[in-house]
């Protein structure tokens, strides 16, 4: 190769670096309003930048440490919303005689009245 090329190929490679990460984040971008996956191809694009770019090599370590931060927060409210108590059974404070004392103040049944309470018409 040409000796007068070959101080181009640098300046050659970050244009070639430079049009195919902006194009990438650009489609990104339209993705946001369009159906597709946005959240994917725009650090797809920063990622192809950040080869020869150190501003979006940074700007991708803060997306990573962004996307780190909402996992963990997304995860730790998982893990409440699933452990979180739900009442099927009664309290484990509640014991069986007050059970057993809740019941027998409020009768689910009317009480039965004993036959010798009737008057002799109804027997």
């Amino acid at each position: 190769m040409n000796r007068h090329l070959r101080a181009y190929l640098p300046a050659v490679r970050k244009l070639a670096v430079a049009v195919a990460g902006f194009s990438v984040v650009a489609a990104g971008i339209a993705l946001i309003v369009l159906p597709g996956p946005a959240v994917v191809v725009i650090p797809l694009g920063l990622a192809i930048l950040a080869r020869e770019f150190p501003w979006a090599a940074r700007l991708l370590a803060w997306l990573r440490s962004l996307a780190r931060r909402m996992w963990a927060a997304a995860r730790q409210l998982c893990r409440y919303v699933v452990t979180a108590p739900v009442p099927i059974a009664p309290p484990p404070s509640w014991t069986r005689t007050t059970a057993t004392a809740a019941r027998s103040t409020c009768p689910q049944t009317a009480p039965s009245i004993p036959r010798s309470s009737l008057p002799s018409s109804h027997a």
